[in-house]
């Protein structure tokens, strides 16, 4: 969703209001306008999967830490734990890569 570039400061119910029209027009602005699955897992091969929505983020802002049943990812300043699901218990993360806006996290068996 865009709006115009307005030459006043938004300020006040009025000014919500016209920011509100320029942006949903005849619109309900309280429907659902997008819909995206923010992580997902897949098994490929005798690898898994961990695929993060991460849009607009460059590479050199990304970094990844894996703890045993746990991921850290930190995009710049911001960081977030996400607790792993069982599948994933005694498997290594062997590659992090990021793919037109999605971070994906390849995890594989430990070796003995």
């Amino acid at each position: 969703m865009e709006t115009k570039l307005f030459d006043h400061e938004i300020v006040g119910l009025d000014s919500l209001a016209e920011m509100g029209e320029s942006i949903y027009g005849n619109r309900d602005p309280s429907q659902i306008f997008y819909h995206s699955v923010p992580q997902r897992i897949r098994k490929v091969g005798n690898t898994y999967e961990l695929q993060l929505h991460l849009p607009f983020v460059g590479k050199e802002d990304v970094d990844i830490k894996h703890r045993e049943g746990e991921l850290f990812v930190s995009v710049g300043p911001y960081k977030r734990e996400i607790s792993l699901p069982r599948v994933l218990n005694g498997k290594r993360v062997t590659r992090g890569r990021l793919e037109e806006g999605m971070l994906v996290v390849t995890f594989s068996e430990r070796e003995p």
